[in-house]
């Protein structure tokens, strides 16, 4: 078989867990030293770089928004599944719990979509966006909630699917930087060079001295 090698000029290491930055520092710091190869860095974890943003969603679920269609780009802080009351849903908007969240409701609680609005309507706060579930038609937003949805010009989708599978494709979705998303693309620049050495990553010296001879001799062995 052909051998293929490289010669390694530096390392680093990504989505490194943040209380565990300085241990790997000093590990895998020293382990690399012995071989001769720097270490350039560790890049810890950075939830936001992995938060998908509205569109993301929207292409998840296979919808578009019907509402808010310039916040397509908007980052939501974390996914929401509103099973509470009314009552109770309002508290929590009322404390800032759930503003900047991607608030999903079975689309049978017409009632929480309410309190949204009359909550935006009052203190502009809703910055996160909203995804209503249920397989019936009927389920979906009517023509005059629809007209208060794109005045509030809350991010809002249907998505004609059981909860429990909306649930289930967001828990395994995993949002990739493209480069419409300037917002978490310059973050990511931004996150990198912070905890990169560039000088070392783009001027090492590399090492490794290229592949060992294979075993039996020098020459190629076919079968």
């Amino acid at each position: 078989r052909r051998r293929l090698c490289a010669q390694v000029r530096c390392v680093v290491l990504n989505r490194v867990q943040p209380a565990k930055v300085e241990m790997m520092r000093d590990y895998l710091g020293r382990a690399l030293g012995r071989i001769g190869v720097p270490l350039a860095g560790l890049v810890p974890t950075e939830p936001f770089l992995a938060a998908p943003s509205m569109g993301d969603f929207a292409k998840l679920l296979g919808q578009r928004l019907i509402s808010g269609e310039e916040h397509v780009l908007r980052h939501c802080g974390g996914v929401q599944f509103v099973t509470c009351s009314v009552r109770r849903f309002e508290e929590r908007l009322a404390e800032g719990e759930y503003s900047d969240r991607l608030l999903v409701v079975h689309g049978s609680r017409l009632g929480i979509l309410e309190a949204c609005l009359r909550h935006h309507a009052q203190t502009g706060e809703i910055r996160g966006g909203v995804i209503f579930t249920g397989t019936r038609h009927s389920w979906a937003p009517d023509e005059p909630i629809l007209a208060r949805l794109r005045e509030s010009r809350i991010p809002t989708m249907h998505a004609p699917l059981e909860t429990t599978e909306v649930a289930e494709r967001i828990q395994k979705f995993t949002a990739k930087l493209n480069a419409t998303d300037r917002q978490r693309t310059e973050a990511a620049i931004r996150h990198v060079q912070a905890h990169v050495d560039m000088d070392v990553l783009l001027g090492g010296t590399a090492a490794g001295g290229g592949c060992p001879p294979p075993r039996g001799g020098g020459g190629r062995r076919t079968r």
